[in-house]
């Protein structure tokens, strides 16, 4: 076998794929094709010995997903490529654990790696999809562990490190062990929003005790959702930390403009993903349901949801721009 490092084009990349077609191959995943793309659009993209692997005959061994993501990313990378590899290896080929976020988090000596990793994934998958109806698995998808380091070495990453105590500490409280890594996410989005510590302290602790809530309070009804067997924990599992960390923000964004709520609750694909509001939009909205129920008459919480519908329009049509 003969290992030379070579610039890969997408059309040479493109035209060992074809000449490949019909030999001996894994299916094609395009989840961990597009994270490589996406890596490479990011630059991320550095030599390593995994490169790809060809037969005497010049078909591909290992490394299809590598050339497809190429093709993809239509951007030039060097690679390694070992020439006359055994076929008889390709049953052997890529059987070990890959290394996750977490375990990269946790070389680099981060207590709590794997939630660290999860609320980081969150997070990144959240700024893509706030203000719109997709799928939180199709921006997931593209995330790579180059994506969340980055991300942990940032002023955001300190804010998830801040965020650890209250995510335990709320979770523990509602005997929901595994909501550590949404609520650390939730913790995070309300920081970068721009309340006051008392405010989010006053709302963390309501959340936690459920002392002093009214019939109508938005915690009152979030507290029943979490801790309910008909709320969090009959959803799919594959979607239950997204709608979860909706319903928090949904949840904060009432508890902030003075509204009601009997019920908490999120459609994934039928409502756009929330975003919490700043205290500028909230002063905004109680001045706008001042104004609506002084010229039509209407009630405090028929004011407040009007208001609220205007400002999420504008909100969202901000988002598309």
């Amino acid at each position: 076998m003969r290992l030379e490092q070579e610039e890969m084009t997408p059309k040479r990349a493109r035209d060992l794929l074809e000449a490949s077609l019909g030999q001996k191959q894994r299916a094609l995943a395009n989840g961990r094709v597009e994270r490589i793309a996406h890596s490479i659009v990011e630059g991320q993209w550095k030599v390593t010995h995994q490169g790809i692997a060809l037969s005497p005959e010049g078909y591909i061994l290992d490394g299809q997903h590598r050339l497809a993501a190429i093709v993809r990313a239509n951007i030039p990378v060097t690679m390694m490529v070992a020439y006359d590899a055994d076929p008889d290896t390709f049953d052997v080929i890529d059987t070990g654990a890959a290394r996750t976020a977490a375990n990269t988090l946790q070389v680099a000596g981060y207590v709590g790696a794997n939630g660290l990793s999860a609320c980081s994934r969150m997070l990144l998958t959240y700024d893509r999809i706030k203000t719109s109806r997709t799928p939180p698995k199709s921006a997931t998808a593209k995330l790579t562990t180059a994506d969340v380091i980055r991300l942990m070495n940032t002023d955001r990453g300190q804010l998830i490190l801040d965020s650890q105590s209250d995510a335990g500490s709320l979770a523990t409280a509602w005997g929901r062990y595994g909501s550590r890594s949404w609520v650390m996410a939730g913790q995070v989005l309300l920081r970068e929003a721009g309340h006051s510590k008392e405010q989010l302290d006053t709302f963390n602790a309501r959340l936690r005790d459920g002392a002093f809530l009214e019939p109508g309070s938005p915690i009152l009804a979030f507290r029943r959702f979490v801790m309910s067997d008909t709320g969090l924990a009959r959803l799919a599992k594959d979607s239950k930390s997204y709608v979860a960390l909706a319903v928090f923000i949904k949840t904060f964004n009432a508890y902030v403009s003075g509204q009601e709520r009997l019920l908490a609750v999120f459609k994934l694909g039928v409502e756009p993903y929330p975003i919490p509001y700043t205290p500028e939009q909230v002063e905004k909205m109680r001045i706008e349901a001042q104004k609506l129920a002084h010229k039509h008459n209407l009630s405090k919480e028929q004011a407040l949801a009007a208001a609220e519908k205007a400002e999420q329009a504008q909100m969202a049509t901000s988002a598309a721009v």
